[in-house]
């Protein structure tokens, strides 16, 4: 699936943004999802596929992945 992130979408961004580890919008109305999924095409199957997707809207090609920290 398709992975939800924190970040606030916004289409041209990273055009302005600073170059070392970008925080994102502030707000927006969109959140980005990452990657790809069974009906993506391949070239969107990477993590560096971005767009954005209401985030009150479901849709069965978009998750989320569970971390843990040990230690």
């Amino acid at each position: 699936v398709q992975e939800w992130c924190a970040d606030w979408y916004e289409e041209y961004y990273y055009f302005d943004s600073p170059p070392a580890d970008p925080g994102g919008p502030v707000r927006g109305t969109l959140k980005v999802v990452r990657g790809g999924s069974f009906s993506s095409f391949a070239t969107e199957c990477r993590s560096a596929a971005r767009k954005g997707h209401d985030p009150n809207s479901a849709a069965e090609t978009i998750g989320f992945r569970v971390a843990l920290t040990v230690g």
